[in-house]
């Protein structure tokens, strides 16, 4: 229908062209002639965009829409009502793109919160879907303004700020439930969130406009201090309390049997369900280097307190229990 009324306003164009030098007049009488198909042009347009539940086929009509505007504005005077109702029709077609990715977020945040967090720390097949309309919209919105001679996408492209704006909330409205249902341990929702963003990764780490959305590194750095905590944990080693001799042998001798049994101290273990194995590998080294490194000062406490033969004897050095961690 656009096209039809592009082509029916260049008809007329070359018509007035023949017929009047005055260029504000020419545009003037084309302005008028299209007033009337501005209300046909709307309502068909409203209908077809509300019927639309696709990001990207939202996108596409808004793109058109916005591309006519500008075409009709450079042939009628900018004020005019055709051109305004084009404009307008862009915007709603705009708000119609935030409202399909809002409702794809909402299912997403929806399935977390009736069937909770999966065991295998899973993303929710919603937020996947939510990522790939994201993806595709945001790489017609890249194609597009490649091909108009633009620079790559800005943070304050409106495109742009629509998608980050409802990952973002997905995210947190994600985070937060898995938090209120308290069915993962710290540790766990961690990975969650970290296989979220190895998902955003996968699907948007070719837009350098959304880099934050797929950034990791302060979730692997506070997955590590809570891993940190957790081997702490199952050690029983007084590492932030001070016991009686007996008591130290007995909790040198339960760390030494968890280490050789390599079960409760197994960090490889306790990141398995990260999705991103290669993350997964540096976590783990990097715990087990922070978990030595706090051994090693109280090994050297305990050293320096010339703790009797039986503790002594127990008592493995640094270098032993990372080799068997």
């Amino acid at each position: 229908m656009l096209a039809w009324v592009h082509q029916a306003a260049a008809s007329e164009r070359e018509l007035l062209d023949t017929l009047l030098d005055d260029a504000a007049a020419r545009a003037q009488l084309l302005a008028a002639a299209l007033d009337g198909v501005a209300r046909p042009l709307e309502m068909r347009v409203q209908q077809t965009v509300a019927a639309l539940d696709a990001p990207d086929a939202v996108f596409r009509i808004a793109s058109l829409l916005a591309f006519y505007a500008e075409m009709f504005a450079a042939a009628c005077p900018p004020q005019a009502p055709f051109v305004e109702a084009v404009r307008a029709l862009a915007a709603q077609a705009q708000a119609r793109l935030g409202a399909t990715l809002g409702a794809l977020a909402d299912a997403a945040v929806a399935a977390v919160d009736a069937h909770g967090a999966s065991p295998a720390l899973d993303v929710p097949a919603p937020l996947h879907a939510l990522l790939a309309a994201a993806a595709s919209v945001l790489r017609q919105h890249e194609d597009a303004a490649l091909h108009n001679g633009d620079a790559a996408l800005q943070d304050e492209d409106a495109v742009v700020a629509c998608v980050r704006g409802e990952l973002a909330r997905a995210r947190a409205e994600i985070r937060a439930l898995v938090a209120q249902a308290g069915r993962l341990r710290a540790h766990e929702q961690t990975m969650l969130e970290l296989n979220i963003a190895a998902a955003a990764q996968h699907a948007l780490g070719a837009f350098p406009a959304m880099q934050a959305q797929c950034a990791d590194d302060e979730l692997v750095q506070r997955l590590q201090l809570q891993l940190l905590d957790v081997l702490k944990l199952k050690s029983r080693l007084p590492f932030d309390r001070q016991g009686g001799s007996a008591e130290l042998v007995e909790c040198v001798e339960q760390f030494n049997r968890s280490l050789k049994a390599a079960m409760d101290l197994d960090v490889a273990r306790l990141v398995s369900r990260l999705h991103n194995h290669a993350l997964a590998r540096g976590v783990c080294e990097q715990t087990v280097q922070l978990f030595v490194a706090a051994y090693a000062q109280l090994h050297q406490q305990i050293v320096a307190a010339d703790p009797p033969p039986p503790l002594r004897e127990r008592l493995l050095d640094p270098d032993t229990v990372a080799t068997l961690l």
